[in-house]
């Protein structure tokens, strides 16, 4: 599924300050950190875009703390020209965002127009990661994804994450971790602002890329990041470490959605300490050898706790901790049972935090993985998708890997 918010027709103030600076601070001295966005917001996001832009400028930069975004909106789903100053027509932006003084609706303030780029392709990301931490280095960066998302899904519509309509594109899981490795910097934090990333299989396409990983289990509400919150707590303490602004962005991002009117929505977020993934990875690898090697004994139980796991809504996805700790009660003293144990443990240390709004996803534990039935696929797609699930990291073990338990549960 997609973020889904009503298109709005806002009116806008196109200002373009040519100074590469975005307004006059001194980028020439180290900040503490660096905080990228990447909006891929060239499609019926646009007008949300805009509203975390807005929320981006109220934070603002300062001497501390540089917020540095590259963004393309689509005046297709978005009216630049109700105000009378139709001046933006879908260019690429980069700039360092500033306080505009203007609470209630965002300025567009372009260092720079790099032209109408194709937002989801990985040279695209490589380049704007590149230029930020030349432009605003720092002690520390973090970087955010912002778009639409499906984990490591592909679908008609989407595959990982990222969408540009104009380019008719959408990154892969690969493409997006292969265009952060190829920018050489290693991140702090990277948090998608996009739906249903929480994953196994987005965790370990990207170790060794960053120390830590923030990212939704569930479909992400329209709003998003509470972005004024977020960098207000960073701006206050600039000197903090990745591990205490992961805990800051899981924390406001909950206490966003926890008011009446939304207290009914199925709302997660997590982060996992990415140290801790290639022994997971290791534990879940272990986990599929002990299902292949038994597969005749333990598969009913397999498929029971497939169906009484927690799932989201790409329903193949279930929550990695409650479906590992099902098999692991169910099939106890076996060596499917042990594995699922360990696979529970391991998510447990990797997940150092974990909130969940709504009685729906009360048993989500902050990461999922991709476990579908024959009903959830089509006959025509079933190849094409076992083939490119089969290809991500997750899935090159010389043995067994969780791929292998895919294609066995949906094909036997």
């Amino acid at each position: 599924m997609i973020r889904v918010r009503a298109v709005l027709s806002v009116c806008l103030v196109w200002q373009v300050i040519m100074a590469c600076n975005g307004g006059g601070l001194d980028t020439r001295q180290k900040a503490d950190w660096t905080f990228m966005v990447y909006m891929g917001a060239d499609n019926n996001l646009s007008t949300v875009g805009l509203g975390d832009l807005n929320e981006l400028e109220q934070a603002g930069s300062d001497k501390n703390v540089n917020i540095v975004l590259q963004a393309e909106f689509s005046p297709f789903y978005t009216d630049f020209y109700c105000s009378g100053d139709g001046n933006y027509t879908g260019d690429t932006l980069r700039f360092l965002v500033t306080d505009d003084g203007d609470p209630e609706r965002p300025t567009l303030s372009a260092g720079q127009s790099i032209g109408n780029v194709d937002m989801g392709t990985p040279e695209t990301l490589t380049a704007f990661l590149s230029w930020a931490a030349e432009q605003y280095p720092a002690e520390h960066y973090a970087l955010v994804i912002w778009d639409h998302g499906a984990g490591w899904k592909v679908s008609r519509l989407m595959k990982g994450a990222v969408q540009d309509e104009t380019s008719a594109s959408f990154m892969s899981l690969p493409d997006l971790s292969g265009a952060v490795r190829a920018a050489g910097i290693h991140l702090d934090l990277i948090n998608f602002d996009a739906c249903l990333m929480a994953m196994y299989e987005v965790a370990v396409e990207f170790i060794g890329t960053t120390d830590y990983m923030v990212f939704s289990e569930e479909v992400v509400p329209g709003d998003g990041d509470p972005y004024d919150t977020i960098l207000g707590a960073l701006k206050a303490r600039p000197g903090i470490s990745g591990r205490e602004l992961t805990g800051i962005i899981v924390d406001a991002y909950h206490a966003s959605y926890s008011y009446p009117e939304t207290r009914g929505a199925r709302v997660t977020k997590s982060a996992v300490e990415m140290a801790e993934v290639p022994e997971l990875h290791s534990t879940v690898l272990a986990f599929a050898e002990a299902i292949i090697t038994d597969f005749g004994a333990v598969s009913t139980d397999i498929s029971l706790a497939r169906g009484n796991a927690q799932r989201f809504e790409t329903p193949s996805h279930l929550d990695l901790f409650d479906f590992s700790s099902l098999i692991a009660r169910n099939l106890a003293g076996t060596q499917t049972g042990v594995a699922a144990r360990d696979v529970s443990e391991a998510v447990t240390r990797a997940v150092i935090e974990n909130r969940a709004l709504g009685a729906d996803v009360s048993h989500a534990f902050g990461l999922a993985i991709y476990l579908p039935s024959f009903s959830q696929l089509s006959v025509i797609g079933l190849t094409r998708e076992l083939q490119r699930y089969s290809r991500l990291a997750c899935n090159q073990a010389k043995t067994n890997a969780w791929a292998d338990v895919v294609e066995k549960m949906v094909k036997e």
